[in-house]
């Protein structure tokens, strides 16, 4: 590994990076930590070198205050990208991270180069000029980490893709709303010219307030557009990434409740609130299958969130989906029936028949509810990168 001058990111050398990925989530985020625990351990350390490398990242440019070492970081991280792709080793610890999920992954070279080109946004920012590029400074932040995911998820239909960059969009903007006052104090505004004029400095605390609620309305419609996607996912990662949205929405809901007042001090979810947002979400996919609220049945062409063709696939899975479950559930209290019956046979020469009878039944269970689960999930189609890629107001 090729040495580095030391320079400094966060009282920490920037040479020097932590051993395990781990560390770096639980620091920075117990909405993410928390979520990362519950996801499969085949997949759970990758997810936190994912984060790590995009926080150390982060962190490494947007911790300078000088702007030629900032881009001089971000220089070499965006040199390690281009290296990683070629097939030789990065200069920068922390890019080790990178290079093993590319591998593993195949991530597309356009998802961590794009982050970096937010992260370069970033050090060009005074205050956004339109709502149109908040938006595109939401997904070069947040929302090609979505895009990243769905490579380690293994989730291989295009069509997740809108849903995963807009639930990432969606906690960027969170995120933004929060930090208003953070970021003011070194000279950033995220929140776009269009919304306030005169900026953070020249604005009342309501100018500011109705700006930070245009923030979170906006967010509230990606969060929408994210949640309807979580079906696209594996089983085992839906409950997790349904807790991380949980979550990270119930901060815009606290920030709702101050009255929008983030000028007054950073809004933290308080722990009560927070852990019962946890286990919500987590309970509201406790039976997914067995939970007819929990799946939008038979969603109209005209929906702003599925074309004409995917609904129409969407109402055949809705149907498939319920005949199977219909049987499931009737040959498992057919199985509870007949072992009711085995538990007090009329007759002793047909005490065995009951039992049968059950374990036919409870077969037919199993095999039903199966092939309901697989009607529930779209069928997999190849994903391609151009799927990924659209133009700010197509998000």
């Amino acid at each position: 590994m090729t040495t580095m001058n030391t320079i400094q990111v966060n009282d920490a050398p920037f040479d020097t990076v932590p051993v395990d990925g781990s560390e770096v989530i639980q620091k920075h985020s117990r909405s993410f930590a928390v979520a990362a625990r519950l996801l499969p351990v085949a997949i759970r350390q990758d997810v936190q070198r994912l984060y790590a490398w995009c926080r150390w990242c982060d962190d490494a440019v947007d911790s300078c205050d000088d702007q030629s070492i900032a881009r001089g970081r971000l220089k070499l991280l965006r040199s390690d990208v281009v290296r990683i792709y070629r097939g030789q080793q990065p200069h920068h610890q922390a890019s080790a991270w990178l290079a093993e999920l590319v591998e593993k992954y195949s991530i597309s070279r356009e998802l961590p180069l794009g982050l970096l080109d937010g992260m370069e946004m970033d050090l060009d920012l005074d205050q956004f000029r339109s709502e149109e590029e908040l938006l595109r400074y939401c997904y070069h932040a947040a929302g090609v980490v979505g895009l990243m995911l769905c490579h380690i998820f293994g989730v291989t239909d295009p069509r997740a893709m809108r849903h995963a960059k807009s639930l990432g969009m969606a906690m960027q903007l969170t995120n933004i709303a929060r930090d208003v006052r953070e970021d003011s104090e070194r000279n950033r505004c995220y929140l776009p010219k269009t919304w306030l004029p005169e900026g953070v400095d020249g604005s009342s605390e309501q100018q500011i307030a109705l700006a930070v609620k245009r923030a979170l309305d906006l967010a509230e419609q990606y969060y929408e557009i994210g949640n309807a996607g979580i079906h696209y996912l594996p089983s085992g990662v839906r409950r997790p990434i349904r807790i991380a949205s949980a979550v990270y929405r119930e901060i815009g809901l606290e920030i709702r409740r101050t009255g929008y007042c983030v000028m007054q001090g950073r809004v933290v979810v308080p722990k009560t609130r927070f852990l019962t947002t946890v286990a919500s979400a987590w309970s509201s996919g406790l039976f997914e299958n067995f939970n007819f609220t929990s799946r939008k049945l038979f969603s109209p062409s005209n929906s702003p969130i599925h074309s004409t063709a995917e609904s129409t696939e969407l109402i055949m899975n809705d149907a498939k989906y319920i005949f199977y479950l219909g049987i499931s559930l009737t040959a498992f209290m057919s199985c509870a029936g007949f072992m009711l019956v085995a538990l007090n046979p009329k007759d002793a020469s047909y005490a065995a028949l009951p039992i049968v009878y059950a374990g036919v039944c409870f077969a037919v269970g199993v095999v039903t509810n199966l092939l309901a689960k697989r009607a529930e999930a779209p069928a997999a189609v190849p994903l391609r990168i151009e799927d990924a890629r659209s133009q700010p107001r197509d998000w």
